[in-house]
């Protein structure tokens, strides 16, 4: 597959789209007009790049809504269509997060309710003791059980054993 690119005519039109309505927002880190200053060449970012761009996804990028911010929308769908064609998917649905709490929080909330409607099945969460420390805390708000496996630097212990229970 040919390497998706996007000149910096598109980039820049698309950074000053996104700043637009943040212009109107109170508040940081949306207007950080009024936020301290920090020289950021030091960290190697230029002024008015994307580095320096607040991209907010609020909710589906596949509705909009009256949020301020929906213009990223656009940006996350665009984004989806790429990585779906890079990784030869089938279906390029999803969403752009803004770490990994919030990867797993969604990943698991979606395939809990998959499984409970689909199967009327009360998911198990198995992981590694060194999993993402989110993990725990998002199966308790799931109601999801959590199993850790104890594991090393040098990898998972391999003698640890599940007692599955068959529900009658």
């Amino acid at each position: 597959m040919k390497n998706p690119h996007i000149d910096s005519k598109t980039i820049n039109q698309i950074r000053l789209n996104a700043s637009e309505p943040n212009a109107l927002a109170l508040g940081y880190p949306v207007n950080r007009k009024h936020a301290f200053e920090i020289d950021l060449s030091l960290l190697g970012i230029q002024d008015n790049s994307m580095s320096t761009t607040y991209l907010n996804n609020i909710a589906s990028p596949y509705y909009h809504g009256a949020y301020t911010t929906d213009n990223i929308k656009d940006i996350e769908v665009a984004l989806m269509k790429i990585l779906g064609k890079h990784f030869n998917l089938p279906n390029e649905f999803g969403y752009v997060t803004s770490g990994g709490t919030e990867a797993n929080f969604a990943c698991l909330w979606w395939h809990r309710n998959y499984l409970l409607k689909e199967f009327i099945v009360k998911p198990v969460l198995l992981c590694s003791s060194r999993s993402h420390y989110s993990l725990k805390k998002i199966a308790n708000q799931l109601d999801i059980e959590i199993i850790n496996i104890n594991a090393t630097y040098s990898g998972i212990d391999y003698t640890f054993r599940i007692n599955f229970k068959k529900s009658k």
